[in-house]
């Protein structure tokens, strides 16, 4: 799917800008030597001169080279490392999550690099029967280690969050904290702003009649979604909701499920972008013209492109690698004694482009 893409781009930058530090390692190139071009690391690698590109940008944000325009690339000068220097990350996040919504893109890899220069940057999936046991075993294996290590929670268990706090270790929770945790710093999006948004753009679009689809597993920050919508049925009584909780194989199923049952559905909420292009499909088999007879929404997006833009969408108020820089930043100042404060990020919604 377009959405599982989107997310392995980012999974190949990271091994191929591996092949590329393992190859520079292995030739025992040194500062000012010449390294390869975008065509000739492309032709190193085997692959298209986009996905090269991707993995020479990420060895220069962690210095250890310097492009130049039309020259090719040079090897830079070694940074001496100080005690408090980040030396991995840990992206942990749940494997539908990751595929699903697009967290962790390419342009949050970016800007995490760029902050953290000297870091390693891994992506740990997990699931729910094993995210306990493998956040724990890191855990162990990061405080065992002489280097600093830091993670980055995304859609996290109350368990890892829990876990996490006791550790001491440098973490930053992409998403909200369960009730209980207050030593970890969160950054994560507006939702109640983005819902209330949604709500006033659907009353002014004329739309009664909504359906809501859940994610299979529910996170804290959904609570604020129900909050809001419990809110918005309260207010207006003829606005029926419908929550259905989907696995991604069977969302244009459910979507076609949910149409049929309740024909009078004129809006429905996703959370994510892939749900959107399942509830699309079911309408459009359905007959049902898009924006015209239904209006479908997406809450939580990544790494726009433009065939998402058909969709009113709610959207993070900067650009994806600013995000990769927030929490990138939040792990060094941790690790370097400094005090940290939640940030909450700005969001708006985009209304659909309709050709």
């Amino acid at each position: 799917m377009q959405q599982k893409s989107k997310s392995t781009e980012v999974l190949r930058t990271l091994e191929l800008a591996q092949r590329l530090e393992c190859d520079i390692k292995a030739r025992v190139l040194r500062p000012g030597d010449a390294y390869y071009s975008t065509q000739e690391a492309a032709e190193f690698l085997g692959v298209a001169r986009i996905y090269a590109n991707n993995a020479l940008k990420l060895l220069e944000k962690r210095q250890l080279i310097i492009r130049r325009q039309r020259l090719g690339a040079l090897i830079a000068t070694p940074v001496v490392l100080e005690r408090t220097t980040v030396q991995q990350v840990h992206f942990i996040v749940p494997e539908h999550y990751f595929y699903q919504e697009g967290a962790g893109s390419q342009q949050i890899l970016m800007g995490l690099q760029e902050k953290l220069t000297d870091a390693s940057i891994s992506y740990c999936f997990v699931r729910p029967e094993n995210e306990a046991e493998k956040v724990a075993n890191l855990v162990h294996l990061a405080q065992s280690h002489g280097g600093t290590e830091g993670f980055i929670l995304v859609a996290s268990s109350w368990q890892s969050q829990q876990m996490m706090e006791k550790s001491g270790l440098p973490a930053v929770i992409h998403g909200t904290r369960y009730i209980g945790i207050s030593k970890i710093q969160s950054i994560e999006r507006d939702h109640r702003n983005g819902l209330h948004q949604v709500v006033q753009y659907l009353r002014k679009r004329g739309r009664r009649h909504w359906s809501l689809f859940m994610r299979e597993r529910i996170h804290p920050g959904d609570s604020v979604l129900l909050s809001v919508l419990r809110h918005q049925r309260e207010v207006n009584e003829t606005t029926p909701l419908s929550f259905t909780t989907s696995l991604p194989e069977q969302i244009e199923y459910e979507a076609s499920r949910v149409l049929v049952e309740n024909k009078e559905t004129d809006a429905v909420i996703c959370l994510s972008m892939l749900q959107g292009m399942g509830v699309l499909a079911a309408a459009k088999r359905a007959g049902l013209r898009p924006y015209e007879d239904i209006d479908i929404v997406v809450l939580i997006s990544y790494g726009i492109k433009d065939e998402d833009k058909i969709f009113a969408r709610v959207e993070i108020d900067m650009p994806s690698n600013i995000l990769g820089q927030k929490l990138g930043q939040g792990i060094a100042d941790q690790a370097a004694g400094k005090e940290v404060s939640d940030i909450l990020l700005p969001v708006s919604l985009k209304l659909p482009c309709i050709s």
